[in-house]
C-alpha cells in the first residue's frame, strides 16, 4: 500500500496542535497561549470603535414614507417599489442621492406597470439629506434633461421627449414614461418639471 489514512493520534499531529494552542510561541510555557487572544481583542476593539465613531449614513426613510403617502393621497396605487443600490440612478450614479427607489404607480390594479419591471414605466426617486447638494444637482440639468453638469463632472444620456425631472424639498424624481396620469400626479405634487425632454 502506497499510502495510509491519517491518524489523529499521530504524534506529529498532536505536536502541531500543541504548537498551535498549548505552546504558540514555542517557549515551552503553556501560559503563552494568552498571546493568541491579543490580536482577537485588538480586532474586537477596532470594530466596536468603528461602529461608534464612523459617520452613519443619513436616514431618509421619512422622505420615502412621505412620498408614498403623497401618491396614495392623489389616488395612486403603489403596486411595487424597488430600492436600488447606491449609484444606480439614471445618470450612472452622478445624482449622488442618499437613497434611491423605483415606484410603480397607477390608479387601477390593471395598470400595465404594476407587474412590470420595465423601468420606463416607473418613477425613480432619489432622497437627499443635504438640500445644498440637491440644489447643485438640480441646477446642473440641461433644459431637456439629456445632460447633467456639476462640480464632479458631467454626463450625457441622450435625448428623450418623454423624460421629466421633478424636484421636491428633499427628493428628486425622474420619469420617462408616457402615462399622462402619472405625469399629471407628479406635476400636481411637484409643479412644473425642472428639466423636460420636450424642450
Amino acid at each position: 500500500m502506497f499510502w495510509k489514512p491519517i491518524d489523529s493520534r499521530d504524534p506529529l499531529i498532536l505536536s502541531a496542535k500543541a504548537i498551535a494552542w498549548r505552546d504558540p510561541t514555542g517557549s515551552g510555557n503553556k501560559k503563552d497561549r494568552k498571546w493568541l487572544l491579543v490580536p482577537l481583542g485588538v480586532m474586537a476593539v477596532g470594530l466596536i470603535a468603528a461602529a461608534i465613531f464612523l459617520p452613519k449614513p443619513p436616514d431618509t426613510g421619512g422622505y420615502r414614507d412621505q412620498l408614498h403617502e403623497d401618491f396614495i393621497r392623489e389616488g395612486m396605487t403603489v403596486y411595487r417599489t424597488m430600492e436600488d443600490k447606491m449609484g444606480s440612478d439614471p445618470y450612472a450614479g452622478c445624482l449622488q442621492a442618499n437613497s434611491e427607489q423605483w415606484w410603480f404607480i397607477g390608479s387601477a390594479p390593471e395598470y400595465a406597470g404594476g407587474d412590470s419591471f420595465n423601468r420606463t414605466d416607473a418613477v425613480w426617486s432619489g432622497f437627499y439629506a443635504d438640500t445644498e447638494l440637491l440644489e447643485e444637482i438640480t441646477s446642473g440639468f440641461s433644459d431637456d434633461a439629456s445632460r447633467l453638469e456639476w462640480s464632479n463632472g458631467s454626463i450625457s444620456i441622450g435625448e428623450n421627449p418623454d423624460r421629466r425631472i421633478y424636484r421636491g424639498e428633499n427628493v428628486l424624481l425622474y420619469y420617462e414614461g408616457s402615462d399622462p396620469e402619472v405625469g399629471a400626479v407628479l406635476e400636481k405634487l411637484f409643479g412644473e418639471p425642472v428639466a423636460d425632454g420636450r424642450r
